[in-house]
């Protein structure tokens, strides 16, 4: 069909695709599956239509992922080793620390020490009842524990979104993370994003962290998957 002044005018038909979104509504922590030592999932209620065509995502957190693991003695019990050429350890004279739920591995935040050099984040490579172990060259001096020092796991949570078998199905980056109240997403999608999607897909979300997923006491957060509807 032409003009006045001969150009084509547009043409729209009533099947033109549309921008629609998937969303899960906001998910606690709680919600999610423990898939793996590391990582738990969450599947969402409402499939992804046949014919769609995923163009990012978008998860907005509104309590950030945290674990509640931390010393809970008394401080003035604790005691920095130096370990010169050996390991650095943290003792606890009154043998707390796996009640209190730390494990090899772990990562913790150590503040309020007499040394500020003994504050800091380190990785734990042994733990016992009494002795947190880690690397030679992590405190800056030996010294006992006073009433403000802290102890606490740092915990990582890193989101990714597809589907069960491929959990970074419409995640090529899957380092986003949660562990902070805020918005994080993708427009970059993974190649594979549109394989199958001649059926309705169960949109899978998965939440990672370091060492053990269980860690996760708090978090809520809600996910939007943008995508063309072709049908």
């Amino acid at each position: 069909m032409r003009g006045k002044l001969g150009r084509h005018r547009p043409y729209y038909s009533e099947d033109d695709t549309t921008l629609a979104v998937l969303t899960s509504g906001a998910v606690d922590i709680g919600d999610f599956t423990d898939g793996t030592s590391t990582s738990g999932y969450y599947d969402l209620t409402t499939t992804l239509p046949v014919g769609a065509i995923p163009v990012g995502w978008k998860v907005k957190t509104t309590t950030a992922c945290a674990s509640s693991i931390a010393f809970d003695g008394d401080p003035t019990t604790l005691a920095f080793v130096d370990g010169g050429g050996s390991d650095d350890t943290i003792t606890d004279s009154a043998n707390g620390f796996i009640t209190d739920g730390f494990a090899s591995g772990d990562v913790i935040t150590v503040a309020g020490a007499t040394t500020s050099g003994n504050d800091g984040a380190v990785t734990l490579t042994n733990v016992a009842s009494g002795t947190l172990t880690f690397a030679t060259g992590s405190l800056g001096a030996s010294e006992a524990g006073i009433a403000g020092t802290t102890i606490v796991k740092t915990v990582t949570a890193a989101v990714s979104v597809g589907i069960s078998g491929d959990t970074n199905k419409y995640s090529a980056d899957t380092a986003r993370s949660v562990a902070a109240i805020g918005h994080v997403g993708s427009s970059v999608l993974a190649a594979d994003a549109c394989d199958d999607m001649g059926t309705a897909q169960t949109v899978r979300m998965t939440v990672t962290e370091t060492t053990d997923f269980t860690d996760y006491d708090v978090g809520t957060m809600v996910l939007d998957l943008y995508y063309i509807n072709t049908i």
